[in-house]
């Protein structure tokens, strides 16, 4: 009887132990998987930007967040570059006024940005680390120059009806930029 007992507690341990040694692999797995991917969408850039520095934005911590939050739901999996390149045209809309006077108007502005069209989970990890660091550049004034005029973008698996009418800039990793 104390044999079987000693099985059976020697199995739930070990599955315990199994169980939580998968969680972490896994865990592991996909932190190592977004490391790859944001070098990948480095390396796969083969463009020349004309990088800048201005007067700082001045966001507030709120607007500075929900930039991030836009940059990583639009671009996390891109390089630097592709995060900045978001983060540019959020800003130039606010600056148009066209679809609102601040970062937060602009970003949930009517069928304009894809991932606010549902309920999102809150972002984490290296991309959304990375996406944050992005935004913080981006309100101390770092820019793209060949986006001073960029108004929108799209993927590159995608063509949207409106493309067929607007003046493509350059291409960052999977997104076209046009101008306004």
């Amino acid at each position: 009887m104390n044999k079987n007992k000693d099985l059976l507690i020697f199995g739930i341990i070990f599955y315990v132990i199994i169980t939580f040694g998968f969680i972490q692999v896994e865990r592991k797995a996909d932190k190592l998987k977004d490391q790859v991917q944001s070098l990948t969408n480095e390396l796969d850039n083969n463009y020349n930007l004309d990088f800048y520095w201005t007067d700082s934005v001045k966001l507030s911590k709120s607007e500075e967040n929900t930039l991030a939050k836009n940059i990583y739901y639009e671009s996390g999996i891109e390089g630097y570059d592709g995060k900045l390149a978001v983060a540019q045209v959020t800003k130039n809309r606010v600056d148009s006024g066209k679809w609102g006077d601040t970062i937060k108007e602009v970003v949930h502005s009517p069928s304009q940005f894809s991932w606010t069209l549902k309920e999102q989970e809150e972002p984490k990890g290296m991309l959304w680390e990375e996406s944050q660091r992005v935004a913080r550049d981006f309100n101390r004034g770092l820019r793209i120059k060949e986006l001073d005029s960029a108004m929108s973008y799209h993927s590159d698996s995608v063509r949207p009806n409106w493309a067929k009418y607007g003046d493509p800039i350059i291409k960052i990793g999977k997104h076209i930029f046009y101008k306004g």
